[in-house]
């Protein structure tokens, strides 16, 4: 947040809370070290509701009580224990691509911006009051999950007795009776968790861009398909693939609009994945059950593709889906998606243009595209799995380092969050965020291979330890190399100028500031700032200058320079309009 206990001022204006009792309350958090609006909550000084409301109205993000909100024990699990734990926040809602966040600081952008790199999915942060949080966090992950979406938990005892008022509801939900397997549970896991692919409508109107001629003999089908399926098994972005598999589809069928949906995460409904055409932004939010009262239920239990031209006859066809979106459907084509033998979903062409029919043919080049789809899906999920695999041995190592005496434990995170800060001011790409997120969290696991921790040979034998597994080879030049000057005069190879790798440039100016600023102190702030100014151009890059004091004003704001924490809190209740007299008597 831009300042310690931002929630205090408009309570103490509001007189939810007296000097009297905040002063109190510091003097205790001071001696014990304990939250302060914890102190203030359990003595009974502030209610719970109030401190949540001022959370709110300070940071603009709802505020949400952690211990009335049902939470899933595979929900709470999206979000790895390690990261919930060292960013104080814990996963409570999710749906396709989006992700609800219980927050200590829902401004922590930081924090944000690395669930989500984490996880793949957009965040929707809520704030939360600590305690609570910290006490469902403890109930979430005492329950093994066998994998996320797995809502019945492999262990039960852990769960919170019924009769307990104050137990967070935890909601275990009914394994699915289907049976699908474990294999088909984690690909609907991960088709869901990339984000909803966002089509811009065509209104009604196809962009034919020759995917097949109207006139193509067998051959050229034939041909036209094979490339089709190569260019869907070469696009490995998830939300890539879909858009393009529903543009290849309209363009195949010449239709008014047409749709992926998906098996819901519970086996339970559908929903539409991605949308291209006529309505696509509005049947995006509509789900529906699943069973054979729709055609798309019906096509995905059966197996079997259905070609209806006049729905109207038909009654499969759901039209509570049209009246949602205000929309006519008057012929579709439907095609099971399946991998393995079991079905994702479907793949369905709404309308056929210029008032036609659908043909046997749309059907067949539709079947031909649903196999490719699938395959190409899988594909993709399984380069997930794999990335995920590099999110979860970044987790794991920054566990380890921060368990070892040589590195404070929020060393390695706030320099992550100070490179972060200064990468947003240089407009860095997505994956150079990524790659100086990572290599400012294991920048320092060359310490665990030195004698001594000082020793600026630790850059070296971190950057060897990453260069040796092939998922990090674009992070370890920045470890290799962030304790080279721009003079030429640093380690190991003395390297000058823009010879530096520039997110090395970032990371050594990001850990500068964060070391020395721990050494010195915040009151030791303002010299720290001339220090560093003094050796843009020597140790460091002095086109940073700007990017590096954006940083400094984002994260300290509100903290006035050689102004501690508390000396801060101490202003701020002297500065406040004085209680009425008898305020005094408390």
């Amino acid at each position: 947040m831009s300042q310690p206990f931002p929630w205090l001022e408009p309570l103490l204006n509001t007189k939810k809370i007296s000097r009297k009792d905040a002063k109190a309350a510091l003097a205790q958090s001071s001696q014990t070290n304990q939250a302060l609006e914890k102190i203030l909550v359990e003595s009974g000084r502030l209610t719970r509701e109030a401190y949540l409301e001022a959370l709110s109205e300070v940071t603009q993000i709802p505020s949400i009580d952690v211990r009335e909100t049902p939470i899933h024990y595979s929900t709470a699990q999206v979000v790895p224990q390690s990261m919930a734990r060292r960013f104080n926040l814990l996963c409570i809602g999710r749906d396709a691509g989006r992700i609800v966040v219980a927050m200590m600081d829902p401004q922590d952008t930081f924090a944000l911006e690395y669930v989500r790199m984490r996880t793949g999915q957009e965040i929707d942060p809520r704030g939360a009051y600590l305690p609570d949080l910290l006490e469902v966090m403890d109930r979430a992950y005492s329950v093994t999950v066998d994998h996320i979406n797995a809502e019945t938990p492999a262990s039960s005892g852990a769960r919170p007795a019924p009769s307990d008022p104050e137990s967070p509801r935890f909601v275990v939900a009914s394994p699915d009776t289907a049976k699908r397997g474990r294999q088909m549970e984690m690909l609907w896991r991960d088709l869901a968790a990339t984000q909803p692919t966002r089509v811009i409508p065509l209104g009604g109107v196809s962009s034919t861009r020759g995917v097949l001629p109207a006139d193509a003999d067998e051959a050229q089908a034939l041909r036209a398909m094979v490339e089709i399926g190569a260019e869907l098994a070469a696009t490995l972005d998830s939300e890539r693939l879909i858009a393009r598999i529903l543009q290849i589809c309209l363009d195949l069928t010449r239709s008014e609009a047409c749709s992926l949906i998906l098996i819901g995460e519970g086996g339970n409904d559908l929903y539409f994945k991605g949308s291209i055409g006529a309505r696509a932004e509005e049947v995006r939010q509509v789900r529906f059950p699943f069973d054979e009262h729709s055609v798309a239920g019906y096509s995905i239990k059966h197996r079997k593709s259905m070609r209806i031209n006049d729905v109207d006859v038909d009654p499969r066809h759901n039209k509570d889906v049209d009246k949602a979106v205000d929309f006519r459907t008057r012929s579709l084509l439907a095609v099971p998606v399946l991998w393995q033998g079991e079905p994702l979903g479907v793949l369905e062409a709404v309308n056929k243009l210029e008032n036609l029919r659908f043909s046997e043919t749309d059907q067949r080049y539709l079947e031909l595209l649903a196999s490719q789809a699938a395959v190409a899906l899988s594909n993709s999920v399984l380069v997930g799995r794999l990335q995920n695999f590099f999110h979860e041995a970044v987790d794991l190592l920054v566990d380890i380092l921060e368990s070892t005496d040589v590195i404070s434990r929020s060393h390695l995170v706030e320099v992550a969050r100070f490179g972060a800060e200064m990468g947003r001011y240089l407009h860095l790409s997505e994956p150079e965020m990524e790659r100086l997120t990572y290599a400012s969290l294991l920048h320092d696991l060359g310490k665990t291979r030195v004698e001594n921790p000082e020793d600026p040979a630790h850059a070296l034998a971190g950057g060897e330890i990453l260069s040796r597994f092939r998922i990090f080879a674009d992070i370890a030049p920045i470890v290799r190399h962030h304790h080279e000057r721009f003079d030429g005069t640093g380690f190991p190879e003395g390297l000058q100028g823009e010879q530096i790798p520039r997110l090395a440039r970032v990371l050594a100016l990001a850990e500068a500031w964060v070391e020395e600023l721990a050494q010195e102190g915040p009151e030791g702030r303002s010299r720290l700032m001339d220090s560093i100014r003094s050796r843009l151009g020597t140790w460091f890059d002095p086109d940073l200058r700007q990017a590096f004091e954006y940083a400094t004003e984002v994260l300290h704001r509100g903290l006035p320079q050689g102004t501690k924490g508390q000396d801060h809190l101490s202003a701020l209740l002297t500065s406040v309009q004085q209680d009425p007299p008898r305020d005094a008597l408390d």
